[in-house]
């Protein structure tokens, strides 16, 4: 309980596990992150439910800021702007604190795939959305940890010290929870989730080559990117 209450404090703006004690008790049992993604998605998706019903669904990335804070966007636009550098300069631009335009450009395309997509879908279909987008991202950003190497010297680093092989099974097994959902709930929460594990392995491919690994930025990235590929997949798939 203490390290999914670090994970709720790492991943969210929750006012929970932000002492030292719970967030070491966390980072040893990284691979509870998948738990607190159904947490987090629970809690996400009933904002977007209501949103859903007060037809303001196109405000769904708020909600999800609203819970999540802006860390995981901040990494999202740091790897925008490595990804649109040339060169040497992809690893500076993965290391400037300021937002260049391709960092620019990542943040508007996020915003408007999960507002528009989340616009689209019925305020149930909204609910199961979320609540797939959170579960996958966590276990992607999990994958991403337990099966990388550290760029350098950081939170990332830091972070897969104890992304073991129990890490990369929590992973599967959360697949697995999204087969379960599915056959319950008659939604494509498998589809979602492979689609999302789809896109943490295009990021994460492309790191290792452009950049040699992976750091906390690349992680944030993944986060976000698997939040939009569960969004539009959504839509697509129920609209």
């Amino acid at each position: 309980m203490l390290s999914i209450a670090g994970a709720l404090g790492f991943l969210t703006t929750f006012p929970v596990g932000r002492s030292a004690e719970s967030f070491e008790a966390f980072r040893r049992r990284v691979y509870v992150m998948p738990l607190a993604g159904i947490i987090i998605g629970m809690i996400c998706g009933a904002i977007c439910y209501i949103l859903g019903i007060l037809s303001l669904g196109f405000l769904a990335p708020l909600a999800i800021l609203a819970v999540e804070g802006i860390n995981h966007l901040d990494g999202l636009s740091d790897f925008g702007d490595a990804l649109f550098a040339h060169g040497e300069r992809k690893l500076k631009a993965l290391k400037d604190l300021n937002t260049g335009a391709g960092g620019t450009v990542l943040l508007t395309l996020w915003c408007i795939t999960v507002s528009l997509t989340a616009w689209k879908l019925s305020p149930l279909y909204l609910f199961f959305t979320a609540l797939s987008a959170e579960i996958s991202a966590k276990s992607c950003m999990l994958l991403t940890l337990s099966t990388s190497k550290p760029l350098w010297d950081g939170m990332g680093k830091y972070m897969m010290e104890f992304a073991d092989a129990r890490a990369t099974l929590s992973s599967v097994l959360a697949g697995v929870l999204m087969l379960a959902l599915q056959y319950s709930l008659s939604f494509p929460f498998l589809e979602l989730f492979l689609a999302s594990m789809l896109g943490c392995l295009l990021v994460k491919v492309y790191s290792e080559r452009a950049f040699g690994g992976v750091n906390g930025d690349v992680v944030g990235a993944v986060n976000c990117i698997s939040v939009a590929v569960c969004f539009a997949c959504a839509w697509c798939l129920c609209c």
